[in-house]
């Protein structure tokens, strides 16, 4: 279109020269024609610019295609590294080392599904023998968590324990240094007869809480004069033995 155009423009240039009585008209068709070429000017310079777009973008695909390429070129390399590495590789330790469950062992406890996939070879096997192995030590880690929490309660109930038994002690060994002033200046002399001495040492070897009820009678039958009798019946070795073992005891819960 755009030669057409120019040709038009050159047969009326040279139709000016040799033709004037019709300059008008030659005017008019050289000014078409000039519209036309423009005209036809504007529309290459859209397609071209339709071009220059459509190349762009496809140089951006190009380009991305290529990233990719290269991408997936570095992933092969890597992976085909990986798979050669898997198929060299050798633990350094062996199934005895790492004390896996037997494997008739596995094979009865095991679910089915594992024991389904674990008889297609010995690769697959060995793979559900160490998943079965690393679910069974989870299993043994939560018990024995479970056991510490439970043996740390436990302690601590036990220190409770000890505290209170030793605040009843120092309770206890309190009011005995409390009552022995009182005992003594009310308790029958050594002037008495032997069986009352006999039962004054046999009172310094009771438990605490009959010591304290012993003396308290002997404070009562002093006090108001009631013919009342306070004896304490047994034998003093037996006292001694009994009185003995129980201080023991205490010291080995204080302790």
């Amino acid at each position: 279109m755009i030669e057409d155009n120019c040709e038009e423009l050159q047969r009326i240039s040279k139709c000016l020269v040799s033709e004037r009585p019709n300059v008008s008209n030659l005017i008019n068709e050289a000014l078409l024609s000039i519209l036309k070429l423009k005209d036809d000017c504007h529309q290459k310079a859209f397609e071209a610019e339709r071009l220059r777009e459509e190349t762009a973008k496809q140089r951006v695909e190009a380009e991305k295609t290529h990233l990719e390429l290269q991408n997936k070129e570095y992933e092969k390399i890597y992976y085909e590294k990986e798979i050669q590495f898997s198929r060299c590789y050798k633990s350094k330790y062996t199934e005895s080392q790492v004390d896996l469950v037997p494997e008739s062992v596995f094979f009865e406890t095991a679910p089915e599904d594992a024991i389904k996939v674990a008889r297609m070879s010995s690769r697959d096997l060995m793979k559900e023998r160490l998943k079965f192995e690393l679910q069974s030590r989870r299993v043994l880690l939560q018990k024995l968590e479970d056991v510490k929490k439970r043996s740390t309660q436990m302690q601590a109930d036990l220190q409770r324990r000890k505290n209170a038994v030793k605040q009843f002690y120092s309770y206890g060994t309190t009011l005995d240094d409390r009552l022995r002033p009182l005992i003594a200046d009310l308790a029958p002399q050594a002037s008495q007869t032997q069986a009352i001495n006999l039962n004054s040492r046999l009172a310094s070897l009771l438990p605490l809480p009959l010591y304290i009820l012993y003396s308290q009678l002997q404070v009562v039958k002093n006090l108001h004069g009631l013919l009342l009798r306070v004896s304490i019946s047994g034998l003093e070795t037996r006292a001694a033995a009994y009185a003995s073992e129980a201080a023991r005891r205490v010291a080995e819960v204080i302790g």
